[in-house]
């Protein structure tokens, strides 16, 4: 765990201006204009919306871009830190740790993907919104298409990291089931105290594009 935190504290001072609460304050900025780009949009009585369509669009482009931000400096950080720890587990750098902790963070990797794709598939939606009203308006001076492109990229990006995590965390449960450790129907969890407050404190942050 301590190994953990100070591989944030690594990330962090390896990379230039990423200041964890500015990070978090833009986009919290670009979402609350985003939705009122998207209201205004939504709501308005004109024949003729496209500047508030334009308006719209740009906006989520500013809001993408920040959500991405907060997304690499939290959840995918987390999950490229425990995939090191787990190489360095697999090399031996690590002896005089359990098993058990690399079963936590394989653990740790897939919750953490799969929170990153209930993201992800939010941010897709609010995309496509975005783009149905680019093209009900007929604007084309603003393409989305690169945002898609780079989601693609990033979800593949995650199940790189995610495959070697869900083999070893499976094999482990075929494992414990067959040492007795785990009875037919129960599951291998993440215990809450694996959990890393670097995570905590973005999660209700991201939670709101869901909604």
């Amino acid at each position: 765990m301590l190994t953990h935190e100070f591989m944030h504290h690594l990330f962090h001072k390896r990379i230039e201006n990423s200041v964890e609460l500015e990070v978090r304050e833009k986009f919290s900025r670009d979402y609350e204009v985003f939705n009122a780009k998207k209201d205004a949009y939504k709501y308005s009585f004109k024949t003729d919306r496209s500047q508030l369509a334009k308006e719209y669009a740009l906006a989520a482009k500013d809001m993408f871009n920040s959500f991405i931000d907060v997304l690499r400096s939290y959840t995918l950080e987390e999950m490229v830190i425990e995939t090191i720890l787990a190489e360095k587990f697999d090399s031996n750098s690590f002896s005089l740790v359990l098993e058990g902790q690399k079963v936590n963070g394989a653990a740790y990797i897939i919750i953490s993907e799969e929170k990153a794709s209930a993201y992800l598939d939010a941010i897709k939606d609010s995309i496509a919104d975005a783009e149905s009203a680019l093209s009900s308006s007929r604007v084309y001076s603003v393409d989305l298409t690169p945002l898609k492109n780079e989601i693609y990229d990033i979800e593949s990006e995650m199940g790189g990291l995610v495959a070697n995590a869900q083999y070893y965390f499976d094999q482990k449960v075929d494992e414990f089931q067959s040492r007795g450790l785990l009875a037919n129907g129960q599951h291998l969890t993440m215990p809450t105290s694996h959990e890393c407050s670097h995570s905590k404190e973005v999660d209700e942050l991201l939670e709101k594009i869901k909604h």
